[in-house]
């Protein structure tokens, strides 16, 4: 799989409740489920039509990318 390093950053970076710990919202586990949902399919147009096994995947790889 192939990611976008650019779009990546754009899309994490315009989230804080991703990476901002001072913000309350960080903690909202529904809230930042649904921003790595919005950062996914920034990456990949087609995310909301895969089905779940194929979207767990996509997102534990982009996951994976940024934090190893």
């Amino acid at each position: 799989m192939d990611i976008d390093t650019d779009i990546l950053i754009s899309a994490v970076e315009c989230r804080p409740i991703l990476w901002d710990k001072s913000q309350e919202l960080y903690k909202d586990r529904n809230g930042t489920k649904n921003a790595w949902e919005e950062v996914c399919v920034e990456l990949k147009s087609n995310f909301n039509s895969l089905q779940n096994s194929e979207k767990n995947e996509f997102g534990e790889f982009v996951y994976l990318f940024i934090f190893e």
